[in-house]
């Protein structure tokens, strides 16, 4: 299987699509968290699949330490940061997401990568919004 395709496959698993439709009804943490808690206390009947939901979840929460292919924990923010591939929306999500969890020092993290990746990150009321900064 192609690397990304367990993720694909992951958002389908009941536990990962509750958590996503909390999350998409108004960053609804506690609903999302409630769905991952009474899941992970559960046993395994699909390890494979279970891993997939997970990868989503923790796409999402950033809890556990990815690997690359040797093994090798990554920082996702540094990876991000070294990648050219930063996606501010994602972030910008991310952020907004700690912020309505009150995981300030998160929030303050991720502000903190986007504009040490040249972003000017701006709080509104629909979100935070971040726009490259011009040379």
């Amino acid at each position: 299987a192609a690397h990304g395709q367990p993720a694909d496959d992951g958002a389908n698993h009941p536990v990962a699509k509750e958590f996503l439709d909390a999350l998409a009804s108004d960053l609804n943490m506690s609903a999302a968290l409630a769905a991952v808690n009474g899941w992970i206390a559960q046993e395994s009947a699909n390890p494979a699949e279970d891993l997939a939901a997970f990868d989503v979840i923790n796409s999402v929460l950033n809890v556990a330490p990815l690997v690359d292919n040797n093994g090798n924990a990554v920082d996702t923010l540094e990876a991000a940061e070294t990648s050219s591939s930063i996606e501010p929306e994602e972030w910008c999500w991310r952020l907004d997401a700690a912020r309505q969890a009150k995981d300030y020092e998160t929030a303050d993290a991720l502000r903190q990568e986007l504009t040490d990746a040249g972003y000017e990150v701006r709080t509104t009321p629909e979100g935070t919004v971040a726009q490259r900064k011009l040379a």
